[in-house]
C-alpha cells in the first residue's frame, strides 16, 4: 500500500531519523566533505528528499548547513557553482532560541571549501 519497509523512514524513540543516504541517495560528497567533523561540531543529518540537497543543523547554535550536489546533477540554479552554504536561524528574543519553523535564516557563508566552512563554525559556536 505504502511501498516497500526497506523506502520508510527510520523511526527511533517515535522520532522520524532521515538521512542524507536514504534521502538523497544520488548525492555525491564532496572529497573534502567530512560528517564526523560536523557531528563533533553538534550537527545532525536532517536531509529530507524534497529538499534540493542534504541538510545538517546544530539546532543549538541555529546553524545550517546545506551541502549542494556536484553542478552537473543541481537542481539548485547557482553561478557561480558553490557546494557549500552555511546559515544561521533568526533569534527569538522570547523563547531564547533559534527560530528553525521556517525559511528565515542568514547566509553566514559560501564556500566550495569545507576548511573555510569548519573555521566559520568553529567561530559561530565558540
Amino acid at each position: 500500500m505504502f511501498g516497500s519497509e526497506e523506502s520508510l523512514p527510520k523511526l527511533s524513540n517515535k522520532k522520524l531519523i532521515m538521512s542524507y543516504k536514504e534521502e538523497h541517495p544520488d548525492w555525491i560528497a564532496p572529497s573534502d566533505f567530512s560528517l564526523d567533523e560536523l557531528e563533533k561540531l553538534g550537527f545532525k543529518d536532517i536531509s529530507w528528499h524534497n529538499d534540493g540537497c542534504p541538510f545538517f543543523e546544530n539546532e543549538k547554535h541555529g546553524l545550517n548547513l546545506h551541502v549542494d550536489y556536484p553542478q552537473e546533477l543541481s537542481d539548485l540554479p547557482r553561478d557561480p557553482h558553490i557546494r557549500y552554504h552555511l546559515f544561521r536561524y533568526d533569534y527569538d528574543i522570547e523563547t531564547k532560541e533559534y527560530d528553525q519553523s521556517g525559511w528565515e535564516a542568514d547566509l553566514l557563508i559560501s564556500s566550495n571549501s569545507f576548511a573555510d566552512i569548519i573555521k566559520a563554525i568553529k567561530e559561530k559556536i565558540a
